[in-house]
């Protein structure tokens, strides 16, 4: 028998189960609340479908939009706020 065969022929639940701890473990650290949370925030603060008629018009004037230079200058932006956001919001208050 092969060994691509004798893989894919093993049962798995036959195979040495994780301990309960471990998988407590791993349910502890996927907090459903906490995953939801962010993403529902990086969901508001990304506005993605607000975007859409922004992305659309730049289109119509520009014809191709090059995506690795918006990644590249969007990815940029976020290292700049990450270094400089917590003083620009103490400036404020």
């Amino acid at each position: 028998m092969n060994d691509v065969n004798f893989l894919f022929s093993k049962n798995l639940k036959s195979e040495i189960p994780l301990p309960k701890s471990e998988i407590n473990y791993f349910c502890a650290m996927l907090d459903f609340k906490q995953i939801l949370s962010v993403s529902l925030i990086l969901f508001s603060v990304i506005d993605i479908l607000g975007s859409i008629p922004i992305v659309i018009n730049l289109r119509k004037k520009v014809g191709h939009i090059k995506s690795e230079r918006a990644t590249l200058a969007a990815g940029l932006l976020m290292i700049a706020f990450l270094l400089v956001g917590e003083s620009i919001l103490k400036l404020f208050g």
